[in-house]
């Protein structure tokens, strides 16, 4: 990975810049950049999540700490006015701290994940915040073919599976 302060970020930025241009302020919940999904060479050490009004750069690793400095002063200037929060997970570093990098610290219950009707409390306060967004997929699965179904949903982890498949 580069050492420098002109590392591309490029494909992180074009999304963040979509995904606040194809709607004034999204509601839902939703993953902005997916880098551990390997297609962004270099940027698989992070991921970049959306949860009304805050937005959480999650990182595995970082590049160089000039560089992960620079992209989080480039990521504050692209994020609209209407994210009142940025916050960053250092999941490099033990016990997995957050950096609020854009207002105050949010106390667990004044956050949620929303999805349609559904809202899940988030805490800001552990390793995961209680709701997953990569798994957003197996969600709409679940939702188109649950209806009367019983479903047994033996992984604690994935509780929204259960409020989903109910609704």
């Amino acid at each position: 990975m580069s050492t420098s302060t002109d590392f591309d970020f490029s494909p992180l930025e074009d999304r963040c810049r979509e995904f606040f241009v194809a709607e004034p302020m999204p509601r839902e919940s939703r993953r902005i950049f997916h880098g551990r999904g390997r297609c962004y060479p270099g940027l698989e050490w992070c991921t970049l999540d959306f949860y009304s009004p805050v937005v959480l750069l999650t990182v595995f690793c970082v590049p160089s700490e000039p560089a992960f400095k620079a992209l989080k002063q480039r990521l504050l200037a692209l994020l609209p006015a209407a994210v009142s929060h940025f916050v960053i997970q250092r999941r490099d570093l033990f016990g997995a701290p957050y950096e609020w990098c854009l207002a105050e610290p949010l106390a667990r219950g004044q956050v949620f994940a929303k999805r349609g009707k559904l809202s899940f409390q988030l805490d800001f306060n552990q390793q995961n915040t209680g709701y997953f967004l990569d798994m957003e997929p197996g969600r709409q699965w679940l939702a188109a073919n649950a209806a009367g179904a019983r479903v047994l949903n033996l992984f604690a982890y994935t509780c929204a599976f259960s409020v989903v498949a109910i609704e």
